[in-house]
């Protein structure tokens, strides 16, 4: 499932992003909740809690440069 990107998935040109349950309680909800519990999560990331990175072999980080 997808939802609206937040500004860093937005930043590399994605109109929509996953929606990323991260709480234990969420897990629960996603597997065993209603339809509209469920749905209730579909909601952006926390940029501040991801980074994005190079695909590939040779990946590099390039926010820590």
């Amino acid at each position: 499932m997808t939802t609206t990107p937040n500004v860093l998935t937005d930043s590399i040109n994605h109109e929509r992003m996953l929606v990323l349950p991260s709480k234990e309680d969420e897990f629960e909800t996603w597997l065993s909740g209603t339809p509209a519990e469920a749905f209730a999560l579909a909601r952006s990331f926390d940029p501040a809690a991801m980074r994005i990175v190079q695909s590939g072999f040779d990946k590099e980080d390039l926010l820590a440069a």
